[in-house]
């Protein structure tokens, strides 16, 4: 019978029964943690609603005598993987898409076997992508602001702040060129959505590539499968081309400041960047001057270099909650920030725990599912 703890129960109660597996939860806040049909039920596992990022202490007394940890955001370096701190630990199931809070060397050194969920917030984060691009080119958080502040009033019209770069209106979806970023399972979703809304879509090759342009057939919905066509075009035809410009890569050495000063500059002056991969990826310095200097017509960002961000380490949090605290009214950046709230949604949910359901019974019995194996 498998035994439960919750973030209340005390540590010294869990280090029993070494014989058993363990399976130690760090962060229930993120998912609900199913029953796991593994061992004729005969396992332990501890589960933590949440877990301090900044206690090293606490997440090494948590880990020690733990055979699969269950994380969300929590990182692990090579100090917690070592075999002094986690001497036992066989396996990492991540409650998330992203791999990047974990030291996959070290995972990989010590054989480690780790997994992920990147099927289940793909369609929620796809929604959340278009919905910040509507709140951008439409300047929908600006003119509430505005309104709320009576300056409609005042001024008899805000049409102006919906105005771009150029002093026009702004563009409607079938004139609009998106570019990906990122094809992935993210990417394809986004795709989608953006070819049903009547917008016209390409995905980039890999930075530094070169590809020759083709049309491609293979934006799949995992249920209908119906496939709709797009362009695939060069890292530098994607930028100069493109009205949006969606980032839906996951962050590595390779994809860290994708987007800086010298790719920003070659875009069009009406064109957005929305970002829902990874906060690195763009550059947030060089966004903030780009926005300053009118070099791009808008920005969002679901994501940060560090998180959970705020004035204090996000130049991009700092500059808005300036401009609000010097006027009192809606900010002059055309930026729209959300606090990495892509992913939640009841499907999402529902999937997590699906997900790390399967991923630890499949590694239990050897039979990993292929598309969740990152190690």
């Amino acid at each position: 019978m498998a035994s439960g703890s919750d973030s209340s129960t005390s540590e010294s109660s869990s280090h029993s029964s070494e014989k058993r597996l363990r399976i130690v939860a760090l962060e229930a806040q993120f998912g609900a943690i199913p029953d796991f049909d593994i061992c004729n039920g005969d396992y332990e596992i501890i589960v933590y609603d949440s877990t301090p990022r900044n206690s090293e202490a606490v997440l090494k007394e948590r880990l020690r005598d733990a055979d699969v940890a269950i994380i969300t955001t929590i990182p692990m370096n090579s100090a917690t993987l070592s075999r002094e701190v986690t001497p036992n630990l066989r396996a990492i199931m991540i409650m998330a898409a992203g791999t990047d809070h974990v030291d996959l060397e070290t995972c990989r050194k010590r054989g480690i076997r780790v997994l992920n969920c990147p099927s289940a917030n793909s369609e929620t984060v796809a929604e959340h992508a278009v919905a910040l691009y509507f709140a951008i080119r439409r300047r929908v958080v600006q003119t509430h602001q505005l309104t709320v502040q009576d300056s409609w009033a005042a001024q008899k019209t805000l049409l102006g702040v919906l105005k771009d770069n150029n002093g026009r209106p702004p563009v409607g979806l079938s004139q609009e060129r998106v570019g990906i970023i990122g094809y992935g399972r993210l990417g394809q979703h986004i795709a989608k959505l953006c070819s049903a809304l009547g917008m016209t879509v390409s995905i980039s090759d890999r930075k530094g590539a070169a590809v020759e342009r083709q049309d491609m057939s293979a934006i799949r919905d995992g249920r209908s499968h119906k496939p709709e066509r797009v362009q695939r075009s060069s890292f530098a035809d994607t930028l100069t081309q493109s009205t949006v410009l969606f980032i839906c890569v996951p962050r590595n050495t390779a994809t860290l400041n994708m987007v800086a000063s010298m790719e920003l500059a070659q875009m069009a002056s009406q064109a957005l960047v929305v970002n829902v991969s990874r906060g690195g990826i763009v550059n947030e310095t060089d966004l903030l001057q780009a926005l300053k200097a009118r070099q791009i017509a808008g920005a969002a960002t679901d994501v940060f270099i560090e998180e959970p961000a705020c004035a204090g380490n996000s130049v991009l949090i700092k500059a808005l909650a300036q401009e609000q605290a010097r006027d009192q009214a809606a900010s002059s950046i055309p930026l729209v920030v959300t606090p990495h709230t892509a992913w939640y949604s009841q499907s999402t949910m529902s999937n997590l725990t699906e997900s790390v359901k399967e991923n630890l019974e499949g590694w239990w019995r050897d039979a990993c599912p292929q598309e969740n194996i990152v190690l």
